[in-house]
């Protein structure tokens, strides 16, 4: 079954990391591309499923932005929001890339998959041509970021959600009501409290600001990473 899921415009930074996750998983197929181990069988199984999953995702992300977002204003009709892309996604490609996260974050654990485990800690050349900060372990942030996305792509579709769903045109200028405008507001808190984090969990004030300063959320150049 297919859902709309409403994502804040990231400026390519969700689309980024969701390719990254696709290549890592790609690479992690490839080298279970022997035998099958009784012992692991779970493990590359999940893994060959999440691949196909977060691939399906990538396409549906992909397509949303470049098919763009109407343009949103804060109820003063002059602030402009930063906006929200409709993906339509497949619960059953979110739930095997749920699974896939969860096995990647069992092989760090004692006793876990080693052959996962070494995959992600040679992971760091997989976010070029962005570096990863000096110091920080590169299985343990892909991971995070693993788990981050698969928390916004499957966050609750509560009333907030509902409420700018059905308010949200395909094209062209919506202002937003003071009940909108709040709804929008507590939307995009959760997702930043999600997504706009950097390498060691610290939220970025930059990203709280400028989607949330004002009152609303402008349009900006994302700081780089």
């Amino acid at each position: 079954m297919t859902h709309d899921h409403l994502i804040p415009d990231t400026d390519g930074d969700l689309l980024h990391t969701s390719g990254v996750i696709e290549e890592l998983l790609i690479a992690l197929d490839q080298a279970d591309d022997g035998p099958v181990d009784p012992e692991r069988w779970i493990t590359p199984l999940a893994i060959a499923r999440g691949r196909d999953a977060i691939g399906n995702i990538n396409v549906a992300i992909g397509r949303a932005e470049r098919a763009g977002a109407p343009r949103l204003l804060a109820p003063d009709g002059h602030f402009e929001l930063v906006p929200l892309h409709r993906v339509p996604l497949e619960e059953d490609d979110l739930a095997a890339y749920a699974l896939a996260v969860t096995m990647l974050g069992q092989s760090l654990l004692p006793g876990g998959d080693e052959v996962t485990a070494d995959t992600l800690r040679h992971s760091d050349d997989l976010w070029a041509p962005r570096r990863l900060p000096p110091g920080v372990d590169p299985a343990h942030e892909i991971v995070a970021r693993a788990t981050s996305l698969q928390a916004v792509l499957d966050a609750p579709r509560d009333a907030d959600a509902a409420l700018l769903a059905a308010r949200l045109p395909a094209a062209g200028e919506l202002v937003l009501s003071v009940d909108e405008h709040a709804a929008y507001q507590r939307y995009v808190a959760r997702f930043l409290a999600i997504w706009a984090v950097d390498s060691w969990g610290r939220q970025d004030p930059l990203e709280r600001f400028v989607f949330d300063g004002g009152g609303g959320a402008s349009r900006r150049e994302p700081p780089p990473r």
